[in-house]
């Protein structure tokens, strides 16, 4: 599922981008780098965000680790450090 969301960004950047890259003078792996990569990593951001959600909740880890427990312990390192 994450290399299709990572595929999935990579082919949601347009094509005018890859060829503006090529145009000017870049080859494919620092058009990749430099232009394709930073773009398609934001728009797939969000989709990877869920996949770790999805990781977490559906492992055994949150049955070793209570969900109330690990709540507490955000909300007292939130309400010492005033930052999320």
């Amino acid at each position: 599922f994450i290399a299709e969301t990572i595929r999935a960004g990579i082919n949601s950047v347009g094509d005018g981008q890859r060829e503006g890259a090529r145009s000017n003078g870049m080859t494919y792996v620092q058009a990749m780098r430099y232009v394709i990569l930073p773009q398609a990593f934001k728009a797939a951001l969000p989709p990877l965000g869920n996949q770790f959600i999805n990781l977490i909740k559906n492992s055994s880890v949150l049955s070793f680790v209570a969900g109330f427990d690990l709540m507490y312990q955000a909300d007292t390192v939130a309400f010492s450090t005033y930052q999320v």
